[in-house]
């Protein structure tokens, strides 16, 4: 990469493949068009393998309390199946489970 806009945004592309797609670093380094040792310092330098964590974590509290939600409006729905309100919402709920996965 030659100027300094591709680089940034090779980077912006590396992070997002290593932090969110588990993407390993020779892996990165060659999407974006760089040395395994560019992406390593970039890693290094903007705690990379310290967001892969705690996005992990976020990921994982989300779906705990996505399947929370899910289990309570189902057993809302079961006590009173004409609110719609409550159906509504498992139906919202069930397209975002769905979309996560």
């Amino acid at each position: 990469m030659s100027n300094h806009k591709d680089k940034k945004t090779g980077r912006f592309l590396c992070e997002r493949l290593f932090v969110d797609l588990d993407y390993s670093i020779d892996d990165c380094s060659e999407v974006a068009g760089v040395t395994p040792k560019t992406v390593y310092k970039w890693i290094k330098a903007g705690h990379w393998r310290e967001k892969k964590v705690e996005t992990k974590s976020l990921d994982y509290l989300i779906n705990i309390n996505l399947k929370r939600a899910l289990n309570q409006s189902l057993n809302r729905y079961i006590e009173d199946p004409k609110n719609a309100n409550i159906e509504n919402l498992m139906c919202l709920l069930l397209k975002f489970n769905k979309q996560d996965k």
